[in-house]
């Protein structure tokens, strides 16, 4: 998924019900993933394989592919390594749930994040152009979230539940 020479491979978070923690990783790690407990029913998972079995599981209750934006910061969220990042997540979201092609899409930011918020506006409108589809706030097919990480800032974009 990373693009030549990026040293940060795609990520997913994995949101399960507080307690379940143990029993979801052992579930996730046996479909191949590298899993790593992050803190109260939060997993981040370095796939390995296929992701569509890990999006069939019950347990989880929502499943993020995270981009890390490394040396990104807020006021240069609109620029090339952020909108790389979204066209990649935007592209994951499509191909495992709406067949390739999106109709909608919302850019929020996550509740950590304080600062002047303009350039998630341009980036927003960017990916809207980009993908040719209408941003939205209800229902959208694709949400893109800004937050703070670990490292500096991420995006974040919900993957579709598979039956």
């Amino acid at each position: 998924m990373a693009a030549t020479g990026d040293e940060t491979p795609l990520e997913l978070e994995v949101r399960v019900p507080p307690g379940q923690e143990s029993v979801a990783e052992r579930e996730i790690g046996a479909l191949g993933h590298e899993v790593e407990l992050r803190g109260r029913g939060e997993l981040r998972v370095r796939p390995a394989g296929p992701m569509r079995p890990l999006l069939q599981l019950e347990r989880p209750l929502a499943i993020y592919a995270v981009r890390q934006l490394r040396g990104v910061g807020l006021e240069d969220a609109d620029g090339p390594g952020a909108v790389t990042a979204a066209m990649e997540l935007a592209a994951v979201v499509a191909n495992l749930g709406f067949k390739g092609k999106l109709a909608s899409y919302r850019v929020t930011t996550g509740p950590g994040l304080v600062g002047d918020r303009r350039a998630i506006g341009r980036l927003a409108a960017t990916i809207g152009r980009r993908l040719g589809v209408a941003q939205t706030v209800v229902g959208p097919e694709l949400i893109l979230i800004v937050r703070q990480g670990r490292h500096g800032l991420e995006l974040a974009a919900r993957l579709p539940r598979l039956a």
